[in-house]
């Protein structure tokens, strides 16, 4: 399967949530983030030997995932561990250099946010080989549900 990929731009000078990645618990993880800088607007240059990493603390334990840096842009792949709980995850798209000591000196943070939700429809149910198989359980959940209420 081909990855799904988010093609985004951050701009450094902002504070906040500044993109939101939203997908199902646990689900596909073939998921790619693009990530293009920018301060005040204007093109954000990436110095060689910058390191990008995305931060985010996922029911208490600190997550780090680095991520490839080409030229002017940052690429990631999204960890299972992201995704693995649903609600909202505040992440930093974290710039630095690891000093001496080999500890990480951030000079650079921007916010992006994964929103997870549960599966409408348990896909281990569907029938494979029928398209619109889906599509029709989504349907029959959303009826059931409606009649529940009424």
């Amino acid at each position: 399967m081909n990855p799904i990929v988010y093609r985004i731009t951050l701009d450094l000078s902002e504070n906040g949530v500044q993109y939101v990645v939203s997908g199902i618990k646990a689900g596909d993880t073939n998921r790619k983030i693009e990530i293009r800088l920018t301060n005040n607007g204007t093109p954000y240059e990436i110095e060689p030997g910058t390191v990008a990493q995305i931060r985010a603390d996922v029911d208490g334990v600190n997550h780090v995932d680095l991520c490839e840096v080409v030229g002017n842009v940052i690429s990631y792949t999204v960890n299972p561990n992201m995704i693995c709980r649903e609600g909202e995850t505040i992440a930093d798209v974290e710039l630095g250099k690891y000093d001496e000591e080999g500890a990480f000196q951030s000079f650079a943070t921007a916010e992006i946010m994964f929103l997870v939700y549960e599966p409408v429809v348990d896909t281990g149910t569907v029938p494979q080989g029928y398209q619109g198989s889906i599509l029709e359980a989504v349907a029959d959940a959303t009826r059931e549900a409606a009649n529940a209420k009424a």
